[in-house]
């Protein structure tokens, strides 16, 4: 696989699910990913217009006795994370996303390999991802 564009891991943070109050989850994960990143200008000029793979790792605390913190679906937990890559992250368009990907161009995410871990620790807890340009046949 080629060399990726952005590899960042985030820990100390439950992955969340979509539903009630999904902007403010996708707000808290674009401001954690844009905290880790030192120049996202330059990640934007790398992702955009690209086709695109991302492989992505949510780690949930398997010690928790908070119903439901370690039993979430991959494909809820994936919602809010694909939604902080366009420029917008809501539908009117008034709320900042990271960027990467231009607006209604969802169609250049090629390939996402996902994955769901248990840790040990709540200081592992989180999502580790990487993002690389889709490979061209």
């Amino acid at each position: 696989m080629s060399k990726a564009f952005l590899s960042i891991s985030l820990k100390c943070y439950e992955p969340k699910t979509y539903g009630n109050n999904d902007l403010e989850r996708k707000k808290e994960l674009r401001d954690l990913i844009l905290y880790k990143i030192e120049d996202i200008s330059e990640i934007q000029k790398k992702c955009r217009g690209k086709q695109l793979s991302f492989d992505v790792c949510f780690n949930f605390y398997s010690d928790t006795e908070v119903d439901g913190r370690k039993t979430k679906d991959l494909d809820n937990m994936l919602k809010i994370f694909c939604d902080v890559f366009p420029e917008f992250i809501d539908r009117d368009k008034t709320v900042k996303g990271l960027g990467l990907i231009e607006d209604d161009r969802d169609d250049l995410i090629f390939e996402i390999n996902c994955e769901k871990r248990l840790v040990g620790f709540e200081s592992e807890e989180g999502i580790d991802f990487s993002i690389y340009e889709y490979p061209k046949l």
